[in-house]
């Protein structure tokens, strides 16, 4: 063969590596930016989710504690609304102190805490700073180091998966269901009480 004709096969050669290299090129691009515009997705998804659920449950808060303070036995207290923040993991609510305050009973409420992730149905975890509770007719007031819970409630169903009120030594833990579907609440609870 002639000096051209191997030119020729030369260039065809190369012209059709380069043409390979290219197509697996885009082949990998086209993946990559598959991956890319799947982790943007869902990166949006998680967002608008989280965001959704963190107004929905600053409005139930917000709701719960309006009926709280219109309740008529309550005479005094001093019911605030949670800082809410965690994103872009579980939404967690920080209560400022409480209390509440009825003809009767004062309960104060150092701080609380609660998170979970933004999903229905799942747990919430609660915890509180040191709760005094006090009776007109007690002498001193109850003091409780803190409460630790987790629980669920989805469809008018509190299930209280676990729950610990202590007091140095001592303390009471709950777990079981209430059930807010009937007329009157059914209640199936389990109490421990240790060095009460």
């Amino acid at each position: 063969p002639g000096t051209l004709k191997i030119l020729e096969m030369k260039v065809e050669e190369a012209s059709a590596k380069l043409l390979e290299e290219a197509k697996q090129k885009v082949k990998k691009n086209k993946a990559k930016n598959f991956i890319i515009a799947l982790v943007a997705i869902a990166a949006i998804a998680w967002t608008a989710n989280w965001f959704i659920a963190a107004h929905l449950v600053e409005k139930s808060v917000a709701n719960f504690l309006d009926d709280l303070k219109a309740n008529p036995t309550i005479t005094n207290h001093t019911i605030t609304q949670p800082k809410l923040s965690g994103f872009p993991l579980k939404i967690r609510l920080d209560f400022p102190p409480q209390t509440i305050e009825t003809r009767q009973e004062n309960v104060q409420i150092k701080s609380i805490n609660a998170q979970s992730w933004p999903f229905l149905g799942m747990p919430i975890d609660i915890q509180t700073g040191e709760i005094s509770l006090g009776i007109l007719h007690w002498k001193d007031a109850l003091i409780f180091d803190h409460l630790n819970a987790k629980i669920i409630y989805n469809n008018n169903v509190l299930n209280i998966l676990s729950s610990q009120l202590s007091a140095q030594e001592s303390y009471a833990g709950v777990n079981g269901i209430v059930d807010f579907n009937t007329q009157y609440p059914n209640i199936d609870l389990d109490l421990i009480l240790v060095n009460f």
